[in-house]
Parts: structure tokens; sequence; C-alpha cells
């Protein structure tokens, strides 16, 4: 023993005694492929992809006063078909209704967050399904929507309200 490790071995005397772990041995490699949740995860993140860079462009009808009708102002932001003497548009009005605009199938009707939306008022409601989060119902008051919540963190699914 040298100098150093006989100070090493009356401060720490356990330390000294150890021997120096040998390098451990590679460890084997799990099996190849995606398990089901995780193939589940990967779809999820494609559809919140697609979800994202959708183009959806404003549609503003033509009623009303221009001077009125302002990007601001939350009730000119949806479509009205133009009638009468409306139906003259200029490039201010916004772009028409088209059937090209229409919402990809794949995508169509789901949250931001890549899954299906469910609403619910009772608890009995509360059923485990495939890419599904809920949304409790607005008129369910405080009693109920506990009781709705404790099924959901039961079982497992999320809610977004």
């Amino acid at each position: 023993m040298n100098m150093v490790t006989k100070k090493t071995a009356k401060a720490n005397p356990k330390a000294a005694a150890k021997p120096q772990a040998a390098p451990s041995a590679p460890k084997t490699a799990k099996k190849a492929g995606p398990r089901k949740g995780k193939a589940k995860d990967i779809k999820i993140k494609r559809l919140q992809k697609k979800i994202k860079v959708k183009y959806r462009p404003m549609f503003r009808g033509r009623f009303g006063s221009r001077s009125v009708r302002r990007v601001s102002l939350e009730k000119w932001q949806k479509w009205r078909r133009t009638r009468g003497v409306d139906t003259r548009r200029n490039q201010e009005d916004g772009l028409v209704v088209d059937s090209g605009y229409r919402t990809p199938n794949d995508i169509r009707g789901l949250h931001p967050s890549g899954y299906s939306e469910m609403r619910v008022f009772s608890p009995s409601e509360v059923v485990a399904k495939p890419n599904v989060v809920l949304r409790i119902g607005r008129t369910v008051g405080k009693a109920k929507r506990k009781l709705i919540l404790a099924k959901a963190r039961e079982i497992g699914i999320e809610v977004l309200n």
C-alpha cells in the first residue's frame, strides 16, 4: 500500500476494501419492431402534425357595412351566403367557400391533440374507447363533474376541460 491508499483507508475503510469492478458485458438487444402502444402514439403524432399544417382560410360573407366588418370582431368571421346586392365581391371580402377547402377525411372532426372528442354528461357515459378524449358538458354540475373525473382517471382517459 502506498501513502495515498493508506490515507483513504483510514478515512473510509469500506472504500479502500472495495475491489475495482470489471467493465460489464453489453446488454442483449430488445426485440425489434414497435409495440402496440408505441404504434398508436406514432399515428397520433402524425395526425397532430397534419392538423397543424392544414391551412384554413378566412371566409367572410358580404353583409353589413364594410367599415364595421373587421377581422378583430369574431361575429364577422363566419360565412354567410351572399344574397341580393351583396353578390358583388371585392378582394377584401375574403375567399369564397368552395368544395376544395374541406378538411381531409383522416383529420376531420379531430381535436388538435390528434384524438377524437366525446362529450359526456354523466359518469355512466364514460367508456374506454381507443383514441378518445372526453369533454364534460357545460351544464354538468360540480358533484357530477367530480364523479366523471374520478371514473375517467380510473379508466385512464384524458379529460379536456
